[in-house]
């Protein structure tokens, strides 16, 4: 039993030995492609051009408007799929990239994170696209994943008409009434319609 062990330790000090005295993995053994990135980027690529995000600020509001330009605020969610195809697709397009650098502020914002933005334009899903002038007024509410082309032809139209498109409606105005109690005659009619079915 002390020859087994003693060979068996032999040969493990051995082969340990061995293996420090070898070069390096070669390039196609498992070590070798295990050590390298699973995608290396050429030496020649170029990053592509993106887009300067700020966030929900009033000092977005302020650089738009000293510089004569719109707010585009880009409403999306983390786990938000749609968010992420427009976010690859649509933002990272150059036509849509050369014309919001030029004309608008870019804001993003997410809507986990700012629920007054959220409850704001919930209607709208997620991504929500809503394009405001520097004052702050609404010009444009869009639901949904825009593509690139969608988007452009927005963007142009904007900067052909920058009044408030039919997507923005003002609010309604509540009216109280002044006295918030149930007048008789109404009550017994809405018993009535009730029972009635």
């Amino acid at each position: 039993m002390k020859t087994i062990f003693t060979v068996l330790a032999s040969l493990l000090l051995l082969l340990t030995a061995t293996s420090a005295q070898q070069p390096a993995a070669k390039s196609g053994s498992r070590a070798a492609m295990a050590a390298q990135p699973a995608v290396a980027d050429p030496p020649s690529a170029k990053k592509a051009p993106t887009l300067a995000w700020q966030p929900w600020s009033d000092a977005a509001f302020a650089q738009a408007k000293e510089q004569k330009r719109f707010v585009l605020l880009d409403l999306e969610a983390v786990w938000c799929h749609w968010c992420h195809v427009m976010d690859e697709n649509t933002y990272s397009d150059p036509a849509v990239i050369n014309m919001l650098r030029k004309h608008y502020i870019v804001v993003k914002a997410d809507q986990d994170a700012r629920p007054d933005l959220s409850n704001r334009y919930e209607d709208y899903g997620w991504p929500a696209t809503v394009v405001f002038n520097g004052d702050g007024q609404e010009i444009v509410k869009r639901q949904g994943y825009l593509a690139p082309d969608e988007m452009l032809s927005m963007l142009q139209a904007i900067l052909d008409d920058p009044t408030p498109g039919p997507s923005v409606r003002p609010e309604a105005k509540l009216e109280l009434p002044a006295n918030a109690l149930l007048s008789d005659t109404l009550r017994q009619r809405l018993n009535k319609d009730f029972r009635a079915g």
